[in-house]
C-alpha cells in the first residue's frame, strides 16, 4: 500500500519538529537528532500551551558575565515529537533505518525489509544521515561552527 501526502518533513532536528508541529505535517526520520544537552531556550519563553514545566531562569556564571538560561531545548523537542506522535504525524517514529527516494516514491525500510512507501507533492528536507535521493547538493551554508568541549571532574584537588 502506498500512502499519499501533500507535504512531508524529513529530518528530526528541532527545526524540523517545530516546522512539522506548526504546519501540521507528517515527519519522517531514521535517527532522532536530539538537541545538544547544553542548548537552552531564552529565559521567559512561554510554553504553557505545551504543558511544559515552567521554572525560574537559571544563571550560568562565565568569566565575563552571568548568563540567564531557560528550559533545555531537548524538553521542547521531546514534547513536540510526543504531540506529533499522538496526532499520528510521526507514523514511523524510530522504526525506520533507511529512506530512499527514487523520483516517484519514498521507500522507508528497516534492517530486514521495506516497511513504508509514500508519495508526496512537497518535501521539506532538514537533513537525515540515512536518507538517499532527496538532496542533490551536500554542502554547508554556514561558515562558523560551534565546538562543544565537556570536562568532568570526579575529585577535587
Amino acid at each position: 500500500m502506498i500512502f499519499e501526502y501533500d507535504k512531508i518533513v524529513v529530518g528530526s532536528c528541532l527545526d524540523a519538529v517545530l516546522y512539522a508541529f506548526n504546519n501540521n505535517c507528517p515527519i519522517f526520520f531514521t535517527k532522532a537528532q536530539r538537541p545538544f544537552r547544553f542548548d537552552y531556550l531564552e529565559p521567559g519563553q512561554d510554553l504553557t500551551f505545551l504543558k511544559a514545566p515552567s521554572r525560574p531562569p537559571k544563571s550560568l556564571t562565565t568569566f565575563e558575565e552571568e548568563k540567564l538560561i531557560g528550559i533545555p531545548k531537548s524538553v521542547l523537542w521531546e514534547r513536540l515529537l510526543f504531540l506529533l506522535s499522538l496526532d499520528g504525524k510521526a507514523p514511523l517514529s524510530n522504526l525506520c533505518h533507511t529512506m530512499r527516494y527514487n523520483g516517484d516514491t519514498l521507500v522507508c525500510s528497516n534492517e530486514y525489509s521495506k516497511i513504508f512507501e509514500l508519495k508526496f507533492n512537497e518535501c521539506l528536507y532538514f537533513g537525515d544521515q540515512s536518507a538517499a535521493g532527496l538532496a542533490t547538493e551536500k554542502s554547508l551554508d554556514e561558515t562558523t561552527y560551534i565546538c562543544y568541549d565537556y570536562i568532568a571532574f570526579n575529585k577535587g584537588g
